[in-house]
């Protein structure tokens, strides 16, 4: 019997610590900000400069530009390339793209034309062909006094969750192949559980609000009825 009690309480304890290092990562606390990619750092930097935003993190390009997190399936997407300098692009966007430094790269997003936050990706060269990104995130044009970036810094998770998404995208764009929306998850599911009661107050005020709509049409077309329209 003693022996059972210790084996169940070994496999709880690893199972525990399991999930404990699960969590560490998907904060960010684990996980290193940069990666180094077989490319020059003239040819990375140009790719970057035509990659867009992750739309499954941050909206599609139609989007009000409002951050969020949608988990789909299947688990990767093609990266769409913004177009090459001087060809017409006729989609709508939720960001900008600054590549005017050659060894940065700033998106910024954007809600109703007002700068909301901006990830940014310096590139430093790692040899003659190789170029190592890191990847940060600040308040808009890197205000990190401003109410975005004192909301980024009250949520880590949050923050780190969208640096993961940047990171795949940047992976994705440089290694030629889909984003893998699986990558992301451990971040998500931190974010998710560091932020629940917020999430769920949410969800509920989208509920009540929802429901108020409702109620009001309701009593608008009682209204119309009774005065005969």
């Amino acid at each position: 019997m003693e022996s059972y009690l210790h084996g169940v309480m070994t496999r709880w304890l690893v199972g525990l610590g399991f999930m404990g290092l699960l969590f560490l990562y998907g904060a960010g606390y684990l996980s290193p900000r940069y990666n180094t990619y077989d490319l020059p750092i003239a040819e990375a930097h140009d790719t970057l400069a035509r990659t867009p935003l992750p739309p499954v993190v941050f909206g599609s390009d139609a989007d009000a530009g409002i951050p969020q997190f949608t988990s789909v399936f299947p688990t990767t997407m093609k990266v769409e390339m913004l177009p090459e300098a001087g060809e017409e692009d006729i989609m709508p966007h939720n960001f900008t793209v600054n590549a005017a430094d050659p060894g940065r790269i700033v998106w910024t997003l954007q809600r109703e034309g007002t700068p909301v936050f901006s990830l940014i990706a310096n590139l430093t060269a790692s040899g003659q062909n190789a170029t190592r990104v890191t990847v940060d995130m600040t308040g808009p044009d890197g205000d990190n006094s401003g109410e975005a970036a004192q909301k980024l810094n009250q949520n880590p998770t949050i923050k780190n969750m969208y640096i993961t998404a940047m990171k795949e995208q940047i992976a994705a764009s440089l290694e030629g192949r889909d984003f893998n929306l699986s990558s992301v998850y451990p971040a998500m599911m931190a974010a998710t559980a560091a932020n629940f009661s917020q999430l769920s107050k949410n969800m509920n005020d989208a509920i009540e609000a929802d429901q108020k709509r409702t109620e009001d049409n309701i009593e608008k077309a009682y209204e119309r009825e009774a005065s005969g329209e």
